[in-house]
């Protein structure tokens, strides 16, 4: 017998085989596609995005469930599965300060952004390749303007007129409308003159204000508080 003829031959009895034995053919499909979610969930874990990956891998368990007697498994990839839950919830808690902040719930985002700090810390998230930045960076890189205009408000009520001011400065750098900032320019200026003076009294505002370089006519208001406020 030919090896073609030979080979024809075997596929087809298989394929009867196999078309005969419906628990056999619901095992192989569900293997496959569990094989298939399990191998989509690490390519998503190698690109360090455990939201998705960890749907993946959820996907692939539900599978395995539903078949649990084709005894379908799989160890490396549960103890991934395992392993990567701490970092998807980080994730998670970080898309939650996204929606948060682009509701306006900024206070909510910012401690929302605070408890995913201390869960990175907590859990080792940097372990997985991920970086947990200050708030202030994050407000640079990732808020909205809303936020950052509620921040820098924020850290002034708090008379922390520092970090305001770097809030702030930033806002304003990036801003195309510096005037729509006036009063709350003109209220930092203010705050941080009275401090100033407070620390510095033989200084004179106008000195003491350009050790912080803000020379650009952004800041004009800012500088009239400070000016104000030296009085």
């Amino acid at each position: 017998m030919k090896l073609s003829v030979f080979i024809i031959l075997f596929f087809s009895v298989f394929q009867f085989a196999y078309s005969q034995n419906p628990v056999n053919s619901n095992c192989a499909d569900a293997a496959i596609e569990f094989s298939r979610l399990n191998d989509s969930a690490i390519v998503y874990v190698k690109k360090k995005f455990y939201i998705t990956a960890n749907s993946y891998f959820k996907s692939a368990q539900q599978i395995k469930q539903l078949k649990d007697s084709c005894n379908i498994a799989n160890e490396e990839a549960s103890n991934l599965a395992v392993s990567i839950i701490a970092p998807a919830t980080y994730q998670t808690l970080i898309e939650n300060v996204y929606d948060l902040q682009d509701n306006a719930n900024f206070e909510e985002a910012m401690n929302k952004y605070n408890i995913a700090g201390n869960y990175y810390s907590q859990f080792q998230i940097s372990e997985f390749g991920l970086i947990h930045d200050s708030l202030v960076k994050f407000i640079f890189t990732k808020g909205t303007a809303g936020f950052a205009a509620w921040l820098s408000e924020f850290y002034l009520n708090q008379n922390k007129l520092d970090l305001s001011l770097v809030v702030h400065q930033q806002m304003l750098e990036r801003s195309n409308d510096y005037k729509a900032l006036k009063r709350q320019s003109y209220d930092l200026g203010v705050q941080l003159a009275m401090r100033d003076k407070a620390k510095y009294p033989d200084e004179n505002a106008k000195n003491n204000f350009t050790k912080y370089n803000l020379d650009k006519p952004i800041f004009k208001y800012l500088k009239m508080g400070y000016n104000y406020g030296w009085k």
